[in-house]
This record gives structure tokens, C-alpha cells and sequence, in this order.
């Protein structure tokens, strides 16, 4: 057994395997082809590639280290988290905090054949904004300045390349999904990410993203197979509850969700009971997600 530790620190347990070299008995049956590749592969498995470890990239850009939506207290440890958990799920996570870093990132993972199986963009937005990307005639353009204008140009096509199969994309930003707004921000980028689901939330949001997770057949642990995000039940309501936002897939919205009015509800300062309320209902979803992958995994 050993201990792997991310790129932020986080650790996990690897168990890796040898085989005994076996001989086989000659059949008079032949063996399939398939069950000669088995069979190759059982005698040669100290040489064997195991499968390739999959990327998580989180993506911060918040308005300096006090930007109490992004990077207060509560926000940071909760993001450490859910690091901690892809972690522990066998996902490589890179943390990312500028559109240099984000390009670099994506570089190396295109020249080391690496692929990405979950992004979550962390950053300020509204319905055609999600921090320096903009919807522009139809398509998204970035306005960081540290860029090249060709990266300018299309700053989600290079990701795109290095998308694993079945890709999960979080906008973990307010109203980047409101379907008020007919070419809202996650609309558009999932017709660009034509492998992947893109989650984007109508409503503004507090809380960081709780991921639910199935069972990773390709690369064992588990793999991230959807998101909920906190908001507020309503204008009258002070709860915070947990919801399903609308799952872009090539365009269109695979949920059926109603249109929700475009409009900044309230500020999302947090009050010690909304806390202990998010935290109480983010425990018990979270708890629900890993018992739904035991039961998957157990059958």
C-alpha cells in the first residue's frame, strides 16, 4: 500500500497488484481473441500500463484574499474539502489562479497525454459572465490581459482538447446557468465541451458545489457525476437548501428546468445561522452522494 499525496497536498491510498507468472495449459479449444489478450496481458503484467489517472482542475479567481463569495474562511476550508474528497478519489486535482496558470496547465496535459475529467471554474459571474469569460455573438471570449489574443480569442477550445469522455463542468458562479437569458454563459460553453455536461446555476449561490459521485469503472475509486449547489428557497425564505442546476449538453438543458427571472436577489454575506443550516444540509447530501456510490460499487 501507499500513500500518494496530490499536487495540493491531499492524500490517498494506492494498492497496486503483481501476478505470479502462471503457465497455461495448452487447450484444444482456441482461445478467443479477446482471451489471448487477457492471457498476454496476465503474463506480462509487470509491464502492464495502468489506466491513466484522472485530472480535476479548480480554477479560483476571486476579488482579492477577502472577497467574502469567494475566499472568506468558511469558503476556503470548504473548497479544501472537496479537494481532500477528489483526492481521495483517485483524481490528479490541479489548483488554478489565472489564466496564465490555466493555459500552462492545459500545455503540459496536452504533451503528457493527460486527460481532464472535471473542471470547476470558481469565479464571479452573472448570466453571460463567469469572471474574465464573456459571451460575445454567440460564442466565449476571455478579457485577461496576460493573455495572447489568440488565447483571448477562444480560451475554452484548448481545454476542450485535453476533455476526457463524459466530462463534468462546474460553473460554480452565480446565474451562469439562468435560462432567462437565451445564450446564457453554461449554455454556450457546453457547445463548445461536446464530451462533457456542463452544470451552471440559475440562482445566485453561497456555499461551494457538493459533488455526487458513481462508481469509476475505468480507474477505481469514484468519479464525479454531479453537482448541487445552495441557495435561498425563495425571496420570503431564508433557508438554504440544496438543488439541481441545469445540465447543458450540446445546447440544451437535459433537466426541463423553468426559466428563473434574471435578478440579484440579495447580498451573499452569511449570517452564523445560514451556516449552520448549509452545513447541516451539505452533510447530509454529501453522505447521500457517497452512499449512492457504496451502492453502486456494492452491487
Amino acid at each position: 500500500m501507499e500513500s500518494i499525496t496530490t499536487s495540493q497536498g491531499s492524500t490517498y491510498q494506492e494498492t497496486t497488484y503483481s501476478i505470479d507468472d502462471e503457465e497455461f495449459e495448452s487447450q484444444d479449444t482456441a482461445f478467443s481473441e479477446r482471451g489471448q489478450i487477457i492471457s498476454k496481458g496476465l503474463e506480462k503484467s509487470s509491464e502492464a500500463e495502468t489506466p491513466p489517472q484522472k485530472v480535476a482542475l479548480i480554477w479560483l479567481k476571486a476579488r482579492g484574499e477577502n472577497d467574502p463569495a469567494l475566499s472568506s474562511e468558511e469558503r476556503n476550508e470548504d473548497r479544501k474539502m472537496n479537494m481532500e474528497i477528489l483526492g481521495n478519489q483517485g483524481y490528479d486535482v490541479r489548483f488554478i489562479s489565472s489564466g496564465r496558470e490555466y493555459f500552462d496547465t492545459l500545455d503540459q496535459l496536452k504533451k503528457s497525454g493527460g486527460k481532464v475529467a472535471e473542471v470547476t471554474f470558481s469565479q464571479h459571474g452573472n448570466p453571460t459572465t463567469c469572471g474574465d469569460f464573456r459571451v460575445r455573438d454567440g460564442r466565449i471570449i476571455s478579457i485577461d490581459p496576460t493573455l495572447t489574443p489568440e488565447e483571448q480569442a477562444d480560451p475554452f477550445g484548448a481545454l476542450e482538447e485535453v476533455l476526457d469522455d463524459d466530462s463534468v463542468i462546474v460553473f460554480n458562479s452565480c446565474l451562469t446557468g439562468n435560462k432567462s437569458v437565451e445564450n446564457n454563459i453554461g449554455k454556450v460553453a457546453s457547445e463548445t465541451f461536446t464530451r462533457s455536461r456542463v452544470f451552471a446555476p440559475q440562482h445566485e449561490i453561497v456555499y461551494d458545489p457538493m459533488y455526487l459521485f458513481d462508481a469509476d469503472v475505468k480507474r477505481g475509486g469514484a468519479v464525479v457525476n454531479g453537482v448541487q449547489f445552495m441557495y435561498y428557497n425563495s425571496e420570503e425564505d431564508d433557508r438554504i437548501d440544496p438543488h439541481t442546476p441545469p445540465v447543458y449538453v450540446n445546447g440544451k438543458d437535459t433537466t426541463g428546468q423553468d426559466p428563473v427571472p434574471y435578478s440579484v436577489r440579495r447580498n451573499t454575506g452569511w449570517g452564523v445561522s445560514n451556516i449552520v443550516n448549509a452545513i447541516a444540509n451539505g452533510a447530509r447530501n454529501f453522505f447521500f452522494g457517497i452512499g449512492e456510490f457504496l451502492n453502486a460499487t456494492s452491487g
